[in-house]
């Protein structure tokens, strides 16, 4: 990680604005950066709040590929804000992966369920994603019976979704899996059943309440608890770039947040409040965060470039486990580091206006890079002082913004 204390700030409100774009979209440029430091720090945060949304429903067709490649679109699209970003994160922690959902109608019918709710309220949105006809297939509640119930949805709602590690215990797994069963996806069809002669009739404890628990009763319960709230606002505080939390903090934001109902935009809208001060590059760029960085820096065409995010270990509905993708500094192995290193000399510069004229503070300022380490400073001073053609040194002087350690990083 870049050690915030020695960097160099070249413009103290574009850093704060460009920091705010950063977290808050999939797409951040220097006409951005330049159209939102005209207002405040704090009107720039409303603004993203009010921003449209955009589409909401996804591509009708039957054909998988499409569906994701549409929302590729989206996320890279000119409109694309803070909804894209949220909707991208939902999908990161409710995850599913195209191969076990059950079809491309459900996967169409999810992304459009977290596309509707990705600013709304989590408890709302939960509702829906447990008895969603992708999920269901994906962890195994699709065909659950009460008589030998499968566990891994129940198990899975605990630990990614609401309380986290720890927080349950294998007989709360078991008692959820019973509840939960009778739930049935019909391909032909395309729908979600409840089949109640596969259901639980009797009463259950469930982390020691006994009562006739289903599905509702179980997700309100769950969401009832604090812990979910220090849970899920700890892992969104996490992705808009503040670091992990330490516990208390977790707590308290937690206790504010089951305070507002678990209402998704005021937690959204506090976090990048609080963040004004906060220190730059907080956490690594993810294969898709750099993936719309750098298309929104060189103006690639990223209808014909999916595949890249494939190398780049992040393609949407394709994650590495029910986990969902790595939250840490994984992204930063050398493997990864490859990729966007190859990227970063693969650029088409005629896509870009004006590149001939490119400088180090130009190429900085393409990058959004306002505050700047002396090692990403002295390595543009290398490509200044070399005997490489002009137009060279401007290419080379982008091509070192995108690879810098700033680059890689929220």
């Amino acid at each position: 990680m870049v050690q915030n204390d020695s960097l160099i700030e070249r413009d103290p409100g574009r850093r704060k604005i460009a920091k705010l774009l950063r977290r808050a979209t999939l797409q951040v440029n220097s006409y951005l950066i330049n159209e939102y430091s005209k207002i405040s720090y704090s009107d720039a945060v409303k603004k993203l709040m009010e921003a449209e949304e955009g589409t909401i429903s996804p591509l009708d067709t039957d054909d998988i590929g499409e569906v994701v490649g549409w929302w590729i679109q989206q996320m890279g699209g000119s409109t694309s804000g803070l909804h894209e970003k949220m909707t991208w994160f939902w999908h990161s922690l409710l995850t599913t992966h195209r191969n076990d959902a059950n079809g491309t109608f459900f996967v169409r019918k999810q992304l459009e369920l977290l596309r509707t709710h990705a600013l709304g309220n989590y408890r709302e949105l939960l509702h829906e994603f447990v008895k969603d006809g992708a999920l269901l297939a994906y962890l195994d509640g699709d065909g659950s019976q009460a008589s030998n119930p499968n566990e891994n949805l129940s198990r899975e709602l605990m630990e990614l979704f609401t309380l986290g590690v720890g927080n349950y215990s294998e007989d709360d797994v078991r008692s959820a899996a019973r509840a939960m069963a009778g739930w049935q996806v019909d391909r032909e069809e395309n729908e979600v059943n409840f089949n109640n002669r596969r259901a639980f009739k009797a009463p259950l404890i469930f982390r020691g309440v006994q009562d006739s628990w289903d599905t509702e009763k179980i997700v309100d319960h769950l969401c009832d608890d604090k812990q979910t709230a220090a849970y899920v606002s700890r892992q969104i505080w996490f992705y808009l770039g503040g670091g992990w939390l330490n516990e208390k903090d977790s707590k308290d934001l937690g206790d504010w947040w089951h305070g507002k109902d678990l209402e998704i935009k005021p937690l959204v809208e506090k976090a990048l409040l609080e963040m004004e001060n906060s220190p730059d590059y907080q956490r690594p760029r993810t294969g898709i965060d750099f993936y719309f960085a750098y298309a929104s820096v060189t103006n690639f065409d990223i209808t014909e470039s999916n595949y890249r995010l494939r190398q780049l270990d992040q393609m949407p509905y394709e994650p590495p486990n029910v986990a969902g993708w790595a939250k840490d500094d994984r992204w930063l192995l050398s493997g990864s580091m490859l990729v966007r290193g190859q990227l970063a000399f693969q650029i088409d510069f005629e896509n870009i206006n004006n590149w001939e004229s490119i400088d180090s503070d130009s190429a900085l300022n393409l990058c959004g890079i306002y505050a700047v380490s002396k090692q990403t400073l002295n390595a543009l001073k290398l490509v200044d002082n070399s005997d490489l053609t002009d137009e060279d040194k401007a290419k080379a002087r982008l091509m070192t913004a995108l690879a810098s350690p700033e680059f890689q990083l929220l």
